[in-house]
């Protein structure tokens, strides 16, 4: 090591400090040492200049010996090499795929795993609605903050209503999730959320016991139906009777049905989406299941069959093998069934009149009035008992109470009953 005082052509005095690095192991040859320049202030004196850089000189040993300071040759490489780690980590962010990129991912990973086209369109449409908002931004660069802006700008400025918010809320974080699971993303944003709270001044119903009719309401339909064609009276019993969804109504076929039993094979489900038009798929879990008609569900199907089998040997055509046709023997488009549901309800003034209602309707009053839950559950078609359960916790409430009824009489008797 060594430390040497120079004097600049402009004048100004330097010390040249050196520290050595020794030799090359290889070839023996001296390193190029460690070496720095420090410029005498111009008020210093030779004394406090030498002793000045002493000090300086023991300082950058120091460093040199920690590994702290590097040669023009080895600076260049680190430059090099931080360089070359920038680009890597450039590509590496490029890769990352954006809302936008990660969306069209996931739907063609949908249609791969079989889901059915109404429900991939349905997250279509969330992911394009989110598109606009989160479409450019890394997966990985949306925050908790950004998500819960986006549902609280939806929730002040958009017509959505609060059932169609909830689903919103439900795909996106189901995608979010699907992302933490094959690693595009560490954690998702939508993990803590709490879905969208239900806006006081919004009508609808938050539970099953809202949305059904009760046995008086339910008498009502029944009346106002004896003033609509057969065709229309059959369907809507059907679906009051079996609980079938509105696609597996529109899918049913004669087929299907034993009209000596009641007998049905639930077995298709129609479906209808803009992009694909009418088409046939399994029932919503996927199984087929059996249900029983009533006898004055099974005596209203029978007679519409004979009056459509009359309807069509007027007309000259084949009769359908489709239990509700449309006016040519095709099979009826489910939208049919929705559209005639409005106009029911606002001709005979019932309110939220829809195919669904009547799903819920049958469990509601079946399990209310002692029907076990097993039963109906099979009658809808859940994929467990617990779903039935969860959704009809009401009636389940009621039965139990109606159960307890008869449990009093039958240990206390009416009089010690009423007492208690």
């Amino acid at each position: 090591m060594s430390k040497t005082l120079r004097t600049r052509k402009d004048g100004s005095r330097v010390y040249e400090i050196r520290v050595s690095r020794g030799r090359d192991p290889n070839t023996g040859k001296q390193l190029t040492p460690y070496s720095m320049t420090w410029k005498i202030p111009e008020n210093y004196s030779d004394k406090k200049a030498e002793r000045e850089a002493g000090k300086i000189e023991g300082e950058f040993i120091a460093k040199c010996k920690a590994g702290k300071v590097l040669t023009k040759q080895e600076k260049k490489q680190r430059e090099q090499e931080q360089a070359k780690q920038r680009e890597i980590e450039r590509l590496e962010q490029a890769s990352k795929p954006t809302f936008e990129e990660y969306m069209e991912m996931d739907l063609k990973r949908l249609e791969k795993t079989g889901y059915a086209v109404g429900t991939i369109q349905t997250y279509q449409c969330t992911f394009n609605r989110a598109n606009t908002v989160l479409g450019k931004l890394k997966m990985e660069d949306i925050t908790k903050d950004i998500v819960r802006q986006y549902f609280s700008d939806m929730q002040t400025e958009s017509n959505l209503k609060y059932s169609s918010q909830v689903r919103h809320f439900s795909i996106l974080k189901s995608l979010f999730a699907a992302a933490v699971e094959d690693g595009t993303i560490q954690y998702s944003p939508m993990a803590d959320l709490k879905r969208p709270r239900k806006p006081k001044d919004e009508k609808g119903a938050d539970n099953m016991q809202d949305k059904a009719y009760d046995e008086k309401q339910v008498t009502y339909i029944m009346e106002c139906l004896n003033h609509e064609p057969l065709k229309w009276k059959a369907l809507v019993i059907y679906m009051l009777d079996t609980g079938c969804r509105r696609g597996e109504v529109a899918g049913i076929k004669w087929e299907n049905i034993n009209l000596d039993t009641g007998e049905v094979t639930v077995c298709n489900n129609r479906q209808y989406t803009s992009g694909k038009g009418v088409y046939d798929t399994t029932p919503k879990s996927g199984k087929t299941r059996t249900v029983f008609l009533t006898e004055p569900a099974l005596k209203i199907m029978k007679a519409w069959h004979k009056e459509q089998i009359r309807e069509s040997f007027k007309k000259g055509i084949p009769c359908s093998a489709y239990c509700f046709n449309a006016s040519r023997s095709e099979a009826l488009n489910p939208t049919y069934i929705s559209r005639y549901f409005k106009e029911f309800g606002k001709k005979y003034d019932i309110p939220h009149f829809h195919p669904h209602a009547l799903r819920h309707t049958m469990a509601t009053i079946s399990i209310a009035n002692g029907a076990d839950v097993v039963s109906v559950s099979k009658k809808l078609g859940h994929s467990n008992t617990s779903i039935t359960l969860d959704v009809y916790s009401h009636a389940n409430e009621e039965a139990q109470k109606r159960a307890n009824d008869v449990l009093a009489n039958a240990i206390y008797g009416s009089e010690n009953r009423k007492q208690a």
